[in-house]
């Protein structure tokens, strides 16, 4: 034996185990906490932001914006990891677990890729499944989609198999007068009004129905009803896929107004997958050949969501109510309760 090495005694080697598994311990305890508090983080972020977006106030002054602004000024004060593709998602990790934070046993990742599965029931068994197998990002990703309906095939439409809407179209053209502060306006829609000349305040009272005559004038429309209202004609910006889009909605001519609509009563497979690329490249297809584009808008939900049936009419004089359209080509479901998760994709 070498003199110059000291010996190490079995009682040493066992002590320095002893502080070396502690060690381990302290290090994996710390990361678990970090990521408890991260986990937490992310949901109490995404609560406060939906809280935010609900505040009268907040949404008067920011709207939109709230996202864009709230991006810049944390990402000065705190660094990366704060963009509005992020923001969005912990919202969206708030909104699929409201009652308490998602497991803090998952990554980021993972909790993100766990989005996309709307039904409560299969996100928790799916949850418990990653922790127990240890479950990569990427594996629950592949067992989300091989779950949810996002990744239904198009099938054959059988009259009958599917439960198609009840189109609602109003009457383009056909506007309200109602009372704003003591104030008759004409209601264009949108939250878009314009103040009743004091000629028109003679003629008109809260209630009554009227159109634009040929001199800009306003007339009564005796027959009028609720149903006719806030239909306009339309011209797509952009599909955001197949059930959102950004159109150029004709409120007024020549007033228009730039809104994002959602088709009503349906939801459309996630942009994400090879059915949901199909779907759009569809809607796609068919805007680009309508003569034509008339949309009848809902009013707007605490989400400010304007739910909406999209009529097209073809060069053949063939009017197609898209939403029905989409069902019977197996494009997409019957959904009557879309949550603001499927609302908020770009």
């Amino acid at each position: 034996m070498n003199p110059l090495v000291p010996r190490v005694s079995k009682v040493s080697e066992k002590f320095a185990q002893r502080i070396y598994q502690k060690l381990v311990a302290d290090i994996t305890q710390l990361y678990q906490n970090t990521r408890e508090a991260v986990g937490k983080f992310y949901w109490s972020t995404g609560r406060w932001i939906v809280e935010a977006e609900q505040n009268g106030a907040v949404r008067a002054r920011y709207g939109a914006k709230l996202l864009k602004d709230l991006s810049k000024d944390l990402s000065g004060r705190l660094g990366s990891g704060f963009s509005v593709q992020n923001l969005r998602k912990m919202r969206r990790i708030y909104l699929a677990s409201r009652k308490r934070p998602t497991s803090v046993e998952l990554t980021w990742s993972q909790q993100v890729e766990l989005l996309p599965l709307g039904n409560v029931t299969k996100r928790e068994k799916l949850i418990r499944k990653a922790i127990r197998e240890g479950l990569t990002a990427r594996e629950i990703r592949a067992l989300v989609r091989s779950q949810s309906r996002l990744g239904r095939r198009k099938h054959k439409f059988v009259p009958g198999s599917v439960s198609l809407l009840v189109p609602k179209k109003g009457k383009i053209g056909v506007y309200r007068i109602i009372k704003v502060d003591q104030t008759l306006q004409w209601d264009k829609g949108f939250a878009a009004y314009r103040e009743l000349s004091p000629d028109d305040v003679r003629t008109f009272k809260d209630g009554d129905f009227v159109r634009r005559t040929s001199t800009d004038a306003l007339e009564k429309v005796p027959d009028g009803k609720p149903s006719d209202l806030y239909t306009y004609e339309s011209d797509l910006i952009r599909a955001i896929d197949a059930d959102t889009f950004w159109m150029r909605v004709w409120t007024a001519r020549p007033d228009w107004r730039r809104e994002k609509l959602r088709l009503r009563g349906i939801d459309a497979p996630e942009l994400s997958t090879p059915e949901g690329r199909a779907a759009k490249r569809f809607v796609e297809a068919l805007f680009k050949k309508a003569q034509a584009i008339t949309v009848t808008t809902t009013k707007p939900d605490k989400y400010h969501r304007y739910l909406s049936d999209v009529f097209l009419l073809m060069p053949d004089g063939e009017e197609i109510f898209l939403n029905n359209r989409l069902l019977e080509t197996g494009h997409a479901w019957r959904t009557d309760n879309i949550p603001l998760t499927e609302w908020e994709k770009e």
